[in-house]
């Protein structure tokens, strides 16, 4: 939610002061799998963690081992020396960027040489740190509104050698992004509409209500949890 914010605030603001901006999504290759633990260590140290957490975070990665198992069979234990258990851990924010939340990445700029320049960074960033990002995933948004008589200028950006995709609609942070606000709302909606409905037909099939099925009081709490909100 912390993440998802800043983006919102930008989409609003733009819509208030009839701006223009660029919304720039990048996607990490495997950043759980390929984390260097010296980088996290000190990554962890300079966010102000220099207490027995951060001697029982470097006690979990080191000497650490594990092993495969496969139809049964487990394989002899391996060295783990780089990368971190997905949901075990948390990869703090990314420096240079706007918002981040583990390896999904946003940029914000109302400049197109801004924007450019931020890809750069973050594209530096990510070589320091020992983490990839892949330039064909990674997209670009112009955000508009439809106060202003002349849209933004289609500017293309790269990453590296190559270039990355302008596109209409993106989904980050499990919320879908579009080229304005009013958009944004629609698209959002429309895709909430989708997930009750599914969910709704998920519990028909064992009994949303009847004699066959769930009591009344337990049917209204799953309606609430799962399509309500």
């Amino acid at each position: 939610m912390n993440s998802a914010l800043p983006i919102e605030e930008s989409y609003r603001e733009s819509n208030d002061n009839n701006t223009t901006f660029q919304l720039v999504l990048l996607d990490a290759k495997a950043a759980f799998d390929t984390v260097i633990h010296s980088h996290m260590l000190r990554r962890v140290f300079l966010a102000g963690i220099d207490d027995g957490h951060w001697g029982l975070i470097k006690d979990l990665h080191e000497n650490a081992k594990s092993a495969i198992k496969w139809e049964g069979n487990i394989s002899q234990p391996f060295d783990v020396n780089q990368g971190v258990r997905q949901g075990g851990y948390r990869i703090g924010n990314i420096s240079v960027n706007s918002t981040a939340c583990a390896d999904d990445v946003a940029l914000i700029s109302e400049e197109p040489d801004q924007t450019q320049l931020l890809i750069n960074m973050a594209c530096d960033y990510a070589y320091m740190e020992g983490y990839q990002l892949q330039p064909t995933k990674s997209v670009v948004l112009n955000i508009t509104n439809k106060k202003r008589k002349q849209g933004p200028v289609s500017t293309s950006f790269t990453m590296g050698q190559h270039e990355m995709p302008s596109v209409s609609s993106a989904t980050h942070l499990e919320i879908i992004r579009t080229t304005s606000l009013k958009e944004n709302m629609t698209a959002n909606v429309e895709e909430n509409i989708k997930k009750a409905r599914r969910s709704a037909y998920s519990l028909l099939g064992g009994g949303f209500h009847g004699h066959n099925g769930l009591d009344v009081e337990t049917m209204v709490h799953l309606y609430k949890i799962y399509i309500y909100i």
